[in-house]
């Protein structure tokens, strides 16, 4: 019969694309996700999805912040920097980026650059006083 073959024929595309839209290739993990559990993400590349809180360029050196309604995390990028405020989705791999007594600090590295994360990160606890005491020696 000729039928059979052509009802196999356009019901394969449909099959194909109800699968294809089951599996979720823009699956996003949520930013508390990856600081509650720094160590199974590190190293592994992941997806977020956020809010552009702040931007930091500084000459060879270029990062920004990103929230969701979880948590925020700083993003390292050889990329242009996007505008503060915009909603974007970010493809990265996870880092540890500075690590300073019972302080951590985790990064998602957007550049392909690698090991420039623990210096952005450095950079940003500074900038945001969280060590001002180290470099002024009121809490050494």
């Amino acid at each position: 019969m000729i039928i059979k073959p052509i009802i196999v024929r356009l019901m394969l595309p449909v099959a194909v694309v109800f699968l294809l839209s089951a599996c979720n290739f823009n699956k996003t993990t949520q930013i508390k996700a990856i600081l509650d559990n720094p160590r199974y993400f590190n190293g592994k590349e992941t997806q977020i999805k956020g809010q552009v809180t702040d931007i930091y360029s500084l000459i060879v050196l270029k990062y920004f912040t990103v929230a969701d309604n979880t948590g925020k995390i700083i993003v390292v990028t050889d990329r242009p920097l996007p505008r503060k405020g915009a909603i974007i989705k970010i493809k990265g791999t996870v880092e540890e980026g500075f690590s300073f007594g019972d302080q951590q600090s985790t990064v998602i590295n957007e550049s392909k650059i690698k090991g420039i994360s623990i210096v952005a990160t450095f950079i940003k606890k500074v900038w945001d006083q969280d060590l001002k005491g180290v470099f002024n020696g009121s809490s050494l």
